[in-house]
């Protein structure tokens, strides 16, 4: 049984800007294969459509904002939406590519592939966690060059601090979304 914070957080997340919910991409499944839960595969492959549904809106967020941005700005932060535009556009090709694998996800799978498909899924959080805090230290990094640089502060600041946001909102939604799926996972073993 889902608890009401985990609804609330899966609703606000699967919402789009124009406030209103979008309808559950997933009917709901029934596994004939002995021994697996219906919940189990049904409730991962929600999960994993939510979390690349965000991932993607996010996506669209920066390509829309830093592409319109961009074109009207200079200095700094011309610099700041040309890299959120850039990472936006990249972003959108994983999500969508991240979206079509989890489609291809069989509702009837059995229990080994289930718990595959599980560990698969927190290798992927995993790794994300880490390549977002490397997004943060280089554009860290980056926003300090900028910093000493005579010529170039405003690109170097400019992409350094998109970055470091980029890094830090992918960092929130894969902490979030590891942090939710373990504690279904955990009530999932306990029933």
């Amino acid at each position: 049984m889902q608890t009401h914070h985990d609804q609330l957080i899966c609703w606000l997340l699967a919402t789009p800007a124009v406030g209103r919910a979008t309808p559950d991409p997933l009917p709901p499944t029934r596994s004939h294969a002995p021994g697996l839960r219906s919940t189990g595969l049904a409730q991962l492959r929600r999960h994993q459509l939510i979390h690349a549904w965000v991932f993607g809106g996010w996506a669209i967020a920066n390509v829309v904002v830093g592409g319109t941005g961009m074109f009207f700005t200079d200095g700094y932060w011309h610099h700041f939406h040309h890299m959120n535009a850039a990472w936006g556009s990249i972003n959108l090709i994983v999500a969508g590519a991240f979206l079509y694998q989890v489609r291809q996800l069989r509702a009837t799978a059995s229990r080994p592939v289930l718990t595959q498909t599980e560990r698969q899924f927190r290798r992927f959080l995993r790794i994300n966690l880490g390549l977002d805090l490397l997004y943060i230290a280089v554009g860290y990094w980056l926003n300090q060059q900028g910093a000493g640089s005579l010529t170039h502060q405003a690109m170097l600041q400019g992409f350094g601090q998109a970055i470091m946001l980029q890094g830090v909102t992918l960092l929130s939604v894969d902490l979030l979304s590891l942090t939710i799926w373990l504690k279904r996972r955990a009530r999932l073993q306990r029933t």
